[in-house]
């Protein structure tokens, strides 16, 4: 086995995101292992957590079996190494050098698991897609806004390049409005819309009008808390409003 695996967050032959991880906490007492401290079979579970974990297609498009793959390959690994241990028991103690290699693949498998479901939740398709329309103030800039109805309300992700950054106190509010345009709801502030997501606890269905002005900060009592009407980009996120 090739010693670089354990190089403390150096370039391994098996990957750099996959097992970094590992390759960075195992050890023991501060100091690098070297492969000649472990057993054939730990050699044989680093590789195979190792193929698993560095393989590049995992970090951009995980496979729908990767979750249970590890979770197998973990439950399999413990029992093996429980009955290794055991059958030495009498002979030999349980080397700190296992602990933490056991240590370090479970914390491994375990951010990877995480990062498996942030990708699955991501990958969720929205209910619906609109045309954003600009405005008389920044005419030249379009996109899309993407709907999606969650348990608390709705989730807005617009995506609206080209609009000047706003910094400091000044910012982005997004709001959703109701057909007569007498009630609005923000649904977030944002310093650009190049790819902004906000939430609005209401549905689309009585706040149909999507709108995004140009703001800056007051006072909780203060009349600017409201909409400063600086439109700079509207859409039609539910159904259309009847004429009149």
């Amino acid at each position: 086995m090739n010693r670089e695996l354990f190089s403390n967050g150096r370039r391994t032959n098996h990957g750099e995101a996959g097992f970094g991880l590992v390759h960075h906490e195992f050890g023991y007492g501060g100091e690098q292992m070297d492969d000649t401290e472990l057993t054939p079979f730990e050699l044989a579970t680093v590789a195979q957590f190792s193929d698993l974990l560095g393989d590049p297609s995992l970090w951009t498009e995980p496979s729908a079996t990767l979750a249970s793959d590890i979770a197998a390959a973990i439950s399999r690994d413990r029992i093996e190494l429980t009955a290794t241990h055991s059958a030495a028991h009498s002979s030999a103690r349980w080397r700190p050098a296992s602990v933490a290699l056991a240590a370090a693949l479970a914390t491994a498998a375990a951010c990877l698991l995480a990062i498996v479901g942030i990708r699955q939740l991501t990958r969720v398709e929205p209910d619906s897609i609109a045309q954003v329309q600009a405005t008389a103030l920044h005419p030249e800039v379009s996109g899309s806004v993407a709907i999606r109805a969650v348990r608390s309300g709705i989730e807005v992700r617009l995506a609206v390049p080209g609009l000047p950054r706003r910094e400091g106190m000044q910012f982005y509010q997004g709001w959703l409005k109701s057909c007569d345009g007498t009630l609005l709801v923000p649904f977030g502030s944002f310093h650009d819309l190049d790819e902004a997501e906000g939430w609005a606890g209401v549905s689309v269905i009585d706040f149909p009008i999507l709108t995004v002005s140009r703001e800056a900060a007051s006072g909780p009592k203060d009349p600017l808390q409201g909409s400063s009407g600086e439109v700079v980009a509207t859409a039609q996120v539910g159904p259309p409003c009847a004429d009149g």
